[in-house]
């Protein structure tokens, strides 16, 4: 694939499961091969969370349903990997449309 081509990954990834450490490495090793490296941490209040992992369409899309998934998620608050990383762009999209999230998003990549 040609260098100028973006890759756009999306997981979350977090604890310290071998998997999830090596899979990381793989991430990283990736962005920094093809600079620059970008990581977007989306979060969202659990209420509204709540409400959005309900909707219609999600099993279309093979995203979860279930509601104790987002409390088990909410209560962990294990920190996500890539919060030290220099081009990290912490987004609430609590109150933000899909389309109202990618675009800060892609604002916020044009500064990078």
């Amino acid at each position: 694939m040609p260098a100028e081509v973006p890759v756009v990954l999306t997981t979350v990834l977090s604890g310290d499961d071998p998997w999830a450490l090596a899979e990381w490495d793989r991430m990283t090793a990736l962005g920094r091969s093809r600079p620059p490296f970008c990581v977007v941490h989306v979060a969202c209040a659990l209420d509204e969370n709540m409400r959005r992992i309900l909707s219609e369409g999600r099993d279309q899309m093979r995203k979860p349903r279930d509601p104790d998934y987002v409390r088990r998620n909410h209560a962990s608050a294990v920190p996500l990997f890539g919060g030290d990383e220099s081009n990290l762009l912490q987004l609430d999209a609590t109150g933000l449309t899909p389309l109202q999230s990618a675009e800060a998003i892609v604002d916020w990549l044009k500064t990078v």
